[in-house]
């Protein structure tokens, strides 16, 4: 069959369209796809951007929890786990801030163990004056809240040590008044033992007496001889001279008992002084 021209321009002419249309179409295709992947590849940056956001979240949580924990009780478990929970915030603000806190936990410890010494070493030196005022000074620089609990116990142990100084104080002034007061009854008890001592010492040399004796013989014109004792002489009693016999005083005795002696010398004075009679006479 002879195709004529008029056939071959509308063969043509289809073949055209038809090339243009598949042409078009897959162009329709391919910015579709485009489009397609570039919506998937935002909706992962969105994806993955709330992810982020939600860690962070979880992030900042968490370091805040652990800091609240390390405030109220800051014990190195929990310091530490806070700075670990504070180094996973990104946020370079918030992360800033919560090293802040960490800091100041760690200056607050300084200052509770600073405390803690000072008052240790008070105790143990309850009456050294120096070491009471340091133990308030650091006491007294616990200002945070959440050692209110740690400033009243060490408070309390503080005023025990003073009351327990003050105990001892007034012991060792007890026991010194004590001493100075059996001191002087010792000395009150030796002062009087050497003026007793000093008074007996005095009696004994003022009873203390010498006698001499001398023998005279009377001869009588019948023969008989009369002896007689004379010169008695006596310090610090009585003295008498004469025939006869005298009765000396007895060394330490009273002046009574030397009136006595005296009494009875001159009675043998007056006896011894009466004449003899001679029986042959």
């Amino acid at each position: 069959m002879k195709i004529t021209k008029k056939q071959a321009i509308v063969g043509g002419a289809v073949v055209g369209v038809l090339i243009l249309g598949g042409v078009g179409t897959g162009f329709s295709i391919h910015s579709a796809n485009v489009h397609h992947d570039k919506v998937v590849a935002q909706q992962k940056v969105e994806t993955a951007k709330k992810a982020e956001a939600k860690r962070e979240a979880a992030a900042e949580s968490e370091a805040k929890a652990a800091l609240l924990t390390a405030e109220k009780v800051d014990s190195i478990e929990n310091v530490s786990a806070a700075q670990s929970a504070v180094a996973l915030v990104k946020n370079t603000k918030l992360n800033k801030e919560r090293n802040a806190e960490i800091a100041s936990i760690h200056d607050r410890i300084k200052l509770e163990t600073a405390a803690k010494a000072a008052v240790t070493a008070f105790q143990k030196d309850a009456t050294n004056a120096t070491k009471d005022k340091a133990a308030h000074t650091a006491v007294n620089k616990l200002t945070s809240p959440y050692d209110t609990a740690l400033k009243t116990q060490l408070n309390k142990e503080i005023a025990a040590s003073e009351a327990q100084a003050k105990a001892a104080e007034a012991k060792a002034k007890a026991a010194a008044d004590a001493a100075a007061k059996a001191k002087t009854a010792a000395d009150a008890q030796a002062k009087a033992a050497a003026s007793a001592n000093t008074t007996s010492n005095y009696a004994s040399g003022y009873g203390t007496s010498s006698n001499g004796s001398g023998s005279s013989s009377n001869t009588g014109g019948n023969g008989y001889t009369n002896s007689g004792s004379s010169g008695n002489a006596s310090s610090g009693g009585s003295s008498s001279s004469g025939g006869g016999s005298s009765v000396p005083s007895t060394p330490g005795s009273s002046p009574a008992d030397n009136s006595l002696s005296d009494a009875a010398a001159d009675q043998n004075n007056q006896e011894s002084s009466k004449p003899i009679v001679n029986p042959f006479k």
